[in-house]
């Protein structure tokens, strides 16, 4: 649309963006891809991404879809479908330009790992840092809840318990147009 032109303002802190827009900003994008396996193990894997985000301000909220379904038949024991789903919606206020304060939700279903669905909600801080020659690092902390329906020995069954996550990243040019 004609106006400011903010730049790839959803993979940066709101506060980086100048002019720091009034109005709402929205970004989409989607994947997916299709992946062909041969030999004892043969088949399909499909998989697609879709992820919104969605900003006022200083607040961010981004969502996302990951699904993949695989297709295969195993040699002397026949074909099999598999399918996993995460859907995350992820709020975070930039407190600063290196603070932010997060709260999400994630919702999965895994049935490799016969989870027919978990549960997951939880609330963190995050830090950002810029270090010299372009490097970027990132580590996050939040405590949460997870309940989880799996598919136990005499059928469905629910576990519930206090979860905490940590994630940090490092990103590092590897050449003059690239991470």
């Amino acid at each position: 649309p004609p106006g400011p032109k903010y730049g790839d303002w959803w993979l940066v802190n709101a506060r980086e963006v100048t002019p720091r827009p009034a109005e709402w900003l929205l970004h989409l994008e989607g994947t997916g891809s299709i992946a062909n396996q041969t030999g004892s193990v043969s088949g399909y894997q499909h998989q697609i991404n879709v992820l919104s985000a969605l900003r006022k301000r200083l607040v961010t909220n981004q969502a996302g879809l990951t699904l993949t379904i695989q297709e295969a038949r195993v040699e002397n024991e026949g074909d099999f479908k598999q399918t996993t789903a995460r859907f995350f919606d992820l709020v975070y206020v930039n407190v600063s330009k290196t603070w932010n304060v997060v709260s999400a939700a994630i919702l999965e279903k895994d049935e490799p790992k016969r989870v027919h669905k978990r549960w997951s909600v939880f609330e963190g801080v995050s830090r950002n840092l810029t270090l010299p020659k372009g490097r970027h690092f990132s580590l996050a902390a939040a405590g949460g809840y997870e309940s989880e329906l799996v598919e136990g020995e005499h059928g469905p069954e629910t576990e519930q318990s206090p979860t905490v996550y940590a994630q940090n990243t490092f990103d590092t040019p590897v050449a003059n147009r690239g991470l």
